[in-house]
């Protein structure tokens, strides 16, 4: 999950996620699927102007 918040960081179109879920409990892999989801919609929002 570090490396996934250090990508998204970084100005970017795109972050690749090579086996985000490997080692993780499924509850966390919910928590990471949201999170990612989030993170789209806020940068959805931002490149229409709203």
């Amino acid at each position: 999950m570090v490396a996934i918040a250090r990508a998204s960081m970084a100005p970017a179109n795109v972050i690749p996620l090579d086996e985000p879920f490997e080692g993780l409990a499924p509850a966390v892999v919910q928590a990471v699927l949201d999170a990612v989801a989030r993170v789209r919609e806020c940068d959805h929002r931002r490149a229409s102007g709203g």
